[in-house]
């Protein structure tokens, strides 16, 4: 096995893992989301979350999680292309 296919393959599994590392965050923020908006609206209010409020709540969950993920992407993949070829 040559040190390219090997390098290939940690580069496959980096990128493997944080795609399944993105998917969970995302999938976890989301439902911190809709439980903090649920306990926003409250049992006994009439007044739910504005769509205004669920909008700017969405943008400021997926730029977060872009962020992190661009971050980890980097970070993930300048130390597979540090391995020697």
């Amino acid at each position: 096995m040559s040190i390219t296919t090997v390098a290939t393959a940690t580069r496959r599994t980096a990128r493997e893992a944080v795609t399944s590392y993105i998917t969970l965050t995302m999938m976890f923020v989301a439902a911190l989301v809709g439980t903090l908006l649920h306990r926003a609206g409250g049992k006994d209010s009439d007044r739910g979350p504005s769509t205004l409020e669920y909008v700017f709540l969405a943008v400021l969950v997926v730029g977060a999680a872009a962020a992190a993920g661009a971050i980890i992407v980097r970070k993930i993949m300048s130390r597979a292309n540090a391995i020697p070829d």
